[in-house]
Parts: C-alpha cells; structure tokens; sequence
C-alpha cells in the first residue's frame, strides 16, 4: 500500500468539508489533515494563503515523508531556495 497524506482547508468552497469527512471514513489507511483555512491556503502566491496552517502542512509533509522515506542525509536548506513562482521553473 502506497502511504497518502492528504491536506484540506475547512473553508475550501470547491470541496465541502462533509465530503472530506466522508472521504476520511471510507479511507482510514490515509492521513487525513484539515486546517481553518480556504482553498489554496498552502500557495503564497494567492490571496488565501494562509501562513500558520501551510507551515503547519508543510511540517506534518516533512515528517510524514521522514516516516514512510526514512531520515534525509542532507536536508535541503528551504531558506537558500527561491521562492515557487507558477509557471516558471527554477534552473
């Protein structure tokens, strides 16, 4: 079994959080997280971004890979990467 950690806002309008509920109890192999926040929160780049519920995210992504992938030899430094612009890549 492939291990899935999913990330839902609360006030997501595009995906009611019923249906997150109901997808959670049909699905209780996957992690299921939630934070108070809308659609979206996770990209800086938009209006709903919503700061401590994508740190929140981002941390319970890293520990869940840690988990399922093992510890990483060397961590990349987040700090020295620029920041994700849609559309473009990075070199």
């Amino acid at each position: 079994m492939v291990p899935v950690l999913a990330h839902f806002g609360e006030r997501d309008p595009w995906i009611a959080l019923a249906g997150v509920q109901a997808f959670a109890l049909a699905h209780p192999e996957v992690v299921v997280q939630t934070y108070p926040a809308d659609h979206g929160f996770n990209c800086d780049q938009r209006g709903s971004y919503h700061e401590p519920s994508a740190v929140t995210a981002h941390d319970r992504t890293l520990a869940f890979l840690g988990q399922h992938l093992g510890a990483i030899a060397h961590p990349i430094d987040m700090g020295a990467m620029p920041p994700y612009r849609w559309g473009h890549r990075h070199p």
